[in-house]
């Protein structure tokens, strides 16, 4: 059975075709994929001349034979969301951005009512990430609301890109289809602390089968309470997974912490030692 796609030529296409596939049962026995200038007008006929010169990506896939139409349904569905993805993720990447650096001209405009050196820290990580070290997917805002039964969380509308620019797309969410607002999680959300960096329920459709990395930045009033988030995901890039921990922000103070608690002296073998495996730990 032949997959045949052309879309505008973009980052992770070929990834996440990929995944979309082989994520059905597929398997790709063969996969050619030309990019080709073509001129269309407003219509998106093709034309000989005269219309705008366009990159388009034709990908031509061969896999297993299927004469099952929910089989052949099945893989046409996961094809078309994750190049639906890909195009909101590929389309909103400058806005997301903006508003990484939103985020960090609050931080130093006005700073939360933090540890300065906790503040730094973050501020230097969103650096850290902006500079080649995060895929940004999506983005979005929440107010926290506690409210018994409810989710604990209220989506500020309007404020969402990429894959997370549906207000209905979840990328954390319990048995029951929402987060709970049990005390547990309240306690988690409110914590005190100016970062959130954790691992999302839901699987990337887009570059990687992984789920997906879960970066917050809470927002506090004048009083220091939390008020609630900007709510950033993606994906780590290899490059980030490869570097020394030691040259992380965040990552550097744990280390600092881990070598200061073992008491080990520095020079020591076994000092050297623990030091080796926390740069090397995956």
């Amino acid at each position: 059975t032949v997959v045949e796609i052309v879309n505008d030529d973009m980052p992770f296409l070929v990834d996440s075709v990929t995944m979309a596939i082989t994520g059905a049962g597929q398997a790709i026995h063969f996969m050619v994929h030309p990019i080709v200038k073509l001129e269309r007008d407003a219509n998106g006929r093709r034309v000989a001349s005269g219309g705008t010169p366009l990159a388009e990506s034709c990908m031509h896939l061969q896999i297993d034979a299927q004469s099952d139409a929910k089989a052949l349904a099945e893989i046409e569905t996961r094809v078309a969301a994750g190049l639906a993805d890909v195009r909101l993720a590929v389309r909103d990447w400058k806005p997301m951005l903006g508003q990484l650096e939103a985020a960090l001209q609050a931080l130093t405009a006005s700073p939360p009512p933090l540890p300065p050196d906790e503040v730094a820290e973050v501020t230097e990580l969103l650096r850290w990430m902006r500079d080649d070290n995060f895929t940004f997917l999506g983005y979005r805002e929440y107010d926290y609301e506690p409210r018994s039964g409810d989710e604990p969380m209220r989506i500020i509308e309007g404020t969402g890109l990429g894959i997370l620019q549906d207000s209905a797309r979840r990328i954390m969410v319990g048995r029951e289809g929402f987060i709970s607002s049990s005390p547990e999680v309240m306690q988690f959300l409110t914590r005190q602390e100016l970062l959130i960096i954790t691992k999302a329920n839901a699987r990337s459709t887009v570059h990687r089968p992984v789920h997906l990395d879960y970066v917050g930045v809470r927002r506090f009033d004048a009083a220091g309470k939390v008020m609630g988030e900007r709510r950033f995901v993606g994906l780590f890039t290899s490059a980030a997974y490869n570097r020394n921990p030691r040259d992380i922000p965040v990552l550097r103070r744990k280390v600092r912490r881990v070598v200061q608690r073992a008491g080990f002296p520095p020079q020591s073998h076994d000092g050297k030692a623990l030091l080796n495996i926390l740069e090397t730990y995956p």
